[in-house]
């Protein structure tokens, strides 16, 4: 059964994973008609971790998955996988980057990745966990360089107990400005996110993308830091 899912930006192109262990990941022709095989590729994902979300790339010629391994109930282990692909048959896809990373304490699983389908020349993508967000470029020329970078420890402090729900890139359209991200939360307020320039710190790069300025949607937070509403007071942002 296939419950993983995504499509190109051209909507010609659909990826799916089986659900389970040993996922299969297919590339789907759209417009394929009656007497076309649709399936355009096959990834053979034959591993024991399960596909928990899939996404391509602007320019399609990339698909990445993110996974997670399970010890029993618990979430131990999760692995990004990128592999490159062509829309022909007769061309196999391969596999081009892999990292993993263990989950701390089982209960923080990053659920979702995207990549910035903006930038048409680099590629970009970021995961999102309940707590945490990390972003990383694509080194198309030398993959084993790609390195991810966190913007910050997630969420601490009074807002401890707020998650992160959904991550996405939005356009900007000033001239020499560069894509910013934001992420829903279940405070009732949205993260921005984008890159340092001038305002970075000493353990920063400048084009990392930082946390910039969080804005209330819902304009329920009072300006006295100390009368905050509580939880319950507030509403999630779910974003897509």
């Amino acid at each position: 059964m296939s419950t993983i899912y995504d499509e190109s930006m051209d909507r010609r192109y659909i990826v799916t994973a089986d659900t389970g262990k040993k996922s299969t990941i297919l590339i789907w022709n759209a417009d394929a008609s009656e007497s076309e095989n649709p399936v355009v590729s096959q990834i053979e994902h034959g591993t024991t971790d399960e596909v928990v979300s899939i996404d391509f790339s602007r320019n399609i010629h990339f698909i990445a998955f993110l996974t997670h391994q399970k010890a029993g109930e618990v979430v131990e282990l999760q692995k990004i996988y990128i592999y490159q692909w062509e829309p022909d048959p007769k061309i196999p896809a391969v596999q081009i980057y892999y990292t993993e990373f263990g989950v701390e304490g089982g209960n923080d699983e990053y659920y979702d990745l995207k990549f910035n389908p903006n930038p048409e020349d680099y590629i970009e993508y970021l995961v999102t966990s309940p707590h945490k967000i990390f972003f990383s470029v694509l080194d198309t020329k030398n993959p084993e360089r790609t390195k991810a970078y966190y913007p910050n420890d997630g969420t601490k402090g009074a807002d401890s107990h707020v998650q992160f729900t959904q991550s996405i890139f939005l356009k900007n359209t000033a001239k020499g400005k560069t894509d910013t991200a934001i992420t829903g939360t279940t405070g009732g307020y949205i993260i921005v996110w984008d890159i340092c320039e001038a305002l970075c710190k000493d353990d920063q790069v400048v084009t990392d993308r930082r946390r910039i300025k969080e804005v209330d949607l819902l304009g329920r937070y009072k300006k006295d830091k100390d009368k905050k509403m509580s939880t319950s007071e507030r509403d999630h942002i779910n974003i897509l």
